[in-house]
């Protein structure tokens, strides 16, 4: 039975000192600082001009030329191959341009269009512009148009294998079937996305796996079938800054989430990740989720509103979570950050339930996911309304810190804080501590499952 921590003495006095193998975070957590990624691009020693009309042409400034070509995708590859070895720009002047095949730019090279330069794509691809294995790469200026979002797996921009340094910065993504940018593996490091729109795709509107120290800022995603910004299997050092996340998972009506870092059981781990000053509407699912392995994250002043849906069967509606349903994660910082009108819970910081998770195995078969409370939270000055349930959920949870949190209209109560009960033991919230918080829902407190709490 639930037990209303009004009515009740206190549970436990726990010290705040931490120790041992995965208690040695420091009391108090520093934000992470941004990282704001930039690096100087090779000056182009070339500039070519496509152009369009009843065959396509295209002339360099050093008097090159390539006349009444049929494909856009034959042409830039003629380009490409020309100036292989030579940092180029590829200018494609206003026009519409189909693609049939995808453009592949070189290393130190840049392709760029005009304000009334589109591209679309004229039969199903893999990307339509695809990055691999190069260095030093920037698309800039461009709009794509796919081919619709459901019955093809065309995505916008991809880079993969090895693709480092490279820029995406104000392309315009439309009705893509698969991802509107798509950056994986673990070798495709330092990639700026910057100014972007990418709206109606089929999968995800920006998605990174595996992948680290990339800067995601700016961008504005709508309508996606699954999420909205994703960095899959681990990915560290990221920073996803001041973008703007609109009805991520509106078409697929099951997942899809805001923004997201998911290492998926300790089989990638990651860490030293940044969000901040981001502003989630109506995710599918939660509005920012960090879970599996994934340690060390900051997320502050960010603006959740109306995460998860009444027809919605599944559990993850939350504003912000922190955590996993795989395994736990370690150490973040929540902070400043507005929620709003969250279908089941504001804010939520949980871990597996032991008794019920799934071991995850490595290459080896070693099992990488041993099973423990989420640790070493600190919920500080965020302004919760509205939450469907609570207003913050602690489940499997040691060492937590609530403080200075205004919350008010939970459904439930304000602050829930419980841990999990299983056929076996309980596995209770532990050294919870709530200081200076304003609650005021009829509920204010609720603690359940024997959880070990400080009040001040």
């Amino acid at each position: 039975m639930s037990v209303s921590l009004k009515h009740v003495a206190l549970l436990s006095v726990m010290v705040l000192s931490i120790a041992g193998a995965r208690n040695d975070r420091p009391a108090i957590l520093q934000p992470q600082p941004e990282f704001n990624y930039q690096w100087q691009q090779p000056e182009p020693t070339e500039t070519v001009r496509i152009s369009t009309g009843v065959k396509l042409n295209a002339v360099s400034d050093s008097g090159n030329k390539w006349a009444d070509e049929a494909s856009l995708a034959i042409l830039f590859r003629k380009i490409t191959e020309h100036y292989k070895h030579t940092p180029t720009h590829v200018i494609i002047e206003a026009g519409s341009y189909g693609l049939a095949a995808p453009l592949r730019p070189e290393r130190d090279h840049t392709i760029s269009g005009e304000d009334d330069t589109l591209l679309f794509a004229e039969k199903e691809m893999g990307a339509m512009i695809l990055v691999s294995e190069k260095k030093s790469v920037t698309i800039r200026n461009l709009r794509l148009m796919g081919k619709g979002r459901a019955g093809n797996e065309t995505s916008g921009v991809v880079v993969k294998e090895g693709s480092t340094y490279t820029q995406i910065i104000n392309v315009t993504i439309r009705n893509t079937g698969g991802h509107g940018i798509l950056v994986h593996g673990s070798d495709a490091h330092h990639t700026i996305v910057k100014n972007c729109s990418v709206t109606d795709v089929g999968q995800s509107g920006i998605s990174f796996a595996n992948s680290s120290e990339a800067s995601v800022r700016d961008n504005h995603v709508t309508r996606t079938t699954n999420h909205g910004i994703i960095f899959a299997n681990g990915g560290s050092r990221n920073e996803v800054i001041g973008n703007t996340v609109r009805d991520a998972g509106i078409y697929m009506g099951e997942f899809g989430h805001g923004i997201a870092f998911d290492s998926h059981g300790w089989i990638h781990k990651g860490q030293d990740n940044l969000i901040k000053n981001n502003r989630v509407i109506r995710s599918r699912c939660g509005g920012i989720e960090i879970a599996d392995g994934q340690d060390r994250m900051t997320i502050i002043d960010n603006v959740i509103e109306h995460s998860g849906r009444e027809d919605s069967r599944r559990p993850d509606q939350y504003g912000i979570y922190f955590g996993g349903a795989l395994c736990q994660s370690y150490q973040c910082l929540i902070q400043g950050n507005t929620v709003r009108g969250s279908y089941h819970a504001g804010i939520r910081i949980d871990a597996p339930h032991p008794e019920r998770a799934k071991p995850i195995l490595d290459a080896n078969d070693k099992v990488v996911n041993p099973l423990g409370p989420t640790e070493n939270v600190q919920i500080i000055d965020n302004n919760i309304s509205d939450s469907a349930h609570y207003g913050i959920q602690i489940g499997f949870v040691q060492n937590v810190h609530i403080t200075e949190n205004e919350v008010r209209d939970s459904g439930k109560a304000d602050i829930w804080i419980g841990g999990k009960k299983g056929k076996l033991t309980t596995y209770p919230a532990t050294q919870v501590r709530l200081r200076n918080n304003s609650l005021h829902s009829k509920i204010p407190y609720e603690a359940t499952n024997n959880a070990v709490v400080e009040r001040q």
